[in-house]
């Protein structure tokens, strides 16, 4: 009976010993997966956030919360700067709060849900060369920079004035860019909300 024991104990402890190994080694092997990327990995790929505008080196885009704009001191105070909170009229949005930060030749507007401490940025209007999109369109190119830089963007009749627009597929990010004598005089990222 001795025997068949210490047998029984034996191969319980050498499947204790190949699962604690198994694991062991599992273990190491997604550490070095994790550690190394894959070759073709889309999570190494850089991209340009579409709906944004540079600046200072940095990307303003629309749906950044506040806490990830770093950047805005790089824009300097405000000329001017209000808060509403949203009232009856505004439905489901009722008690949420806009701001308007307005800059020389550039306008913020941001949207705070109702009891957040944080706002979102819901638009970024731009009618100065000082700035340009992420893509590299600025106030001034003609229209042919901007088809180059915006093929997908189509013209639009919107009451008075030229403009080309382009949206996501969701149609909830969109841009807006105005143009008078083939030349771009202003451009509007803007969230549509629902």
């Amino acid at each position: 009976m001795k025997p068949l024991l210490t047998q029984h104990v034996a191969s319980v402890l050498l499947l204790i010993f190949t699962a604690c190994s198994d694991t062991t080694t599992t273990k190491n092997q997604e550490d070095d997966q994790t550690a190394m990327p894959a070759a073709d990995s889309s999570a190494t790929k850089i991209t340009t956030p579409e709906f944004a505008i540079k600046v200072g080196g940095r990307y303003l885009q629309l749906s950044q919360w506040d806490r990830e704009t770093a950047l805005l001191p790089r824009l300097g105070a405000p000329l001017s700067e209000k808060v509403d909170t949203l009232g009856a009229g505004a439905d489901t949005f009722m008690g949420s709060r806009t701001k308007t930060q307005v800059y020389d030749g550039l306008i913020v507007k941001w949207f705070s849900p109702k009891a957040s401490d944080s706002f979102w940025v819901q638009e970024i209007a731009v009618k100065s060369e000082k700035f340009e999109t992420a893509a590299g369109l600025k106030v001034g190119d003609d229209v042919k920079r901007l088809q180059l830089i915006y093929p997908k963007a189509v013209p639009a009749k919107i009451t008075p004035g030229e403009y080309y627009t382009y949206s996501d597929e969701t149609q909830t990010k969109n841009l807006e860019i105005e143009i008078k004598n083939s030349k771009v005089i202003g451009y509007r990222f803007f969230y549509l909300m629902n």
